[in-house]
């Protein structure tokens, strides 16, 4: 599996680190969730995480932020399910 770069050494190009997170970020994201979409690995469908946006979107951020800052992706968050149609 391919490993990111945590850095950016490019001044021209994004790397991880200078992504943007906050509240309002990931609220705009949640409520743009498509309501027509299947459930992923977790089981919960985009329309109950759109409805329980206001209350997921802190949380969430701090998630986010962590991650960045300590490097590490949650070994849960690296499987899928993939189902070839």
């Amino acid at each position: 599996m391919p490993q990111a770069k945590w850095e950016n050494k490019d001044s021209h190009r994004l790397g991880i680190c200078d992504i943007e997170i906050n509240e309002e970020i990931v609220m705009d994201k949640l409520r743009k969730l498509r309501d027509d979409k299947a459930s992923g690995a977790d089981e919960l469908v985009p329309r109950f995480l759109s409805k329980i946006g206001n209350e997921l979107a802190k949380p969430l951020t701090r998630i986010f932020l962590k991650i960045i800052e300590n490097e590490i992706v949650p070994s849960d968050w690296k499987d899928a399910n993939v189902i070839p149609i």
